[in-house]
């Protein structure tokens, strides 16, 4: 019963995350045109993508069954991370009026946001059926991607933010308990 319950609830979610996301953030972006709307996409966004691969390590370590049930969910969370993603930068770009050589520096805090939307669209790209079935064992690979969208997407909001301490808590922490989770799976 539970397995019915959890296969019902990732259709609807994929359904929400390919065709009700972007929907929405298209009418919502195009209605609104305040950076702060944007800004909040991208709070989303950095949210959801801790939130879902932190989820992993935890359930691994707690060994919660509803954990791991949500950790199947993962990618129709991702889909909806991405366009949260795509649309936080799409759109800070569009109303900011930015040029490429606005963004680049290494201390320049849109150049890791950029780098980290790039790394998203890939995974965004790639978040379906059709690319599972034709990239096969590289999905995986591509997928791998996340991690370093992760750390980039944490140093570009410190450093916007001017909260450097957030970028090392967050990403001592992900490691952290990546490192626990690995050395607990491994002891099975």
């Amino acid at each position: 019963m539970q397995q019915v319950i959890i296969l019902s609830l990732k259709k609807y979610l994929e359904w929400t995350a390919y065709v009700i996301v972007p929907f929405v953030l298209a009418v919502l972006s195009s209605v609104v045109v305040e950076r702060e709307l944007y800004t909040f996409y991208g709070t989303l966004a950095e949210i959801g993508l801790i939130f879902i691969l932190l989820l992993k390590p935890i359930s691994q370590i707690s060994g919660w069954i509803s954990l791991r049930q949500l950790v199947g969910l993962r990618r129709p969370m991702g889909v909806t991370v991405f366009w949260l993603a795509l649309f936080h930068g799409a759109m800070l770009i569009y109303e900011r009026n930015l040029l490429w050589s606005d963004m680049m520096g290494l201390d320049n805090y849109l150049f890791y946001g950029v780098v980290a939307l790039l790394g998203m669209i890939i995974l965004g790209i790639t978040s379906n059926n059709f690319s599972l079935r034709t990239l096969k064992k590289n999905w995986k690979r591509v997928q791998y991607l996340a991690y370093p969208v992760l750390f980039l997407t944490l140093l570009h909001s410190a450093m916007a933010e001017g909260e450097m301490i957030k970028f090392y808590v967050v990403s001592t922490l992900f490691v952290a308990l990546k490192v626990w989770a690995h050395q607990k799976t491994r002891k099975r």
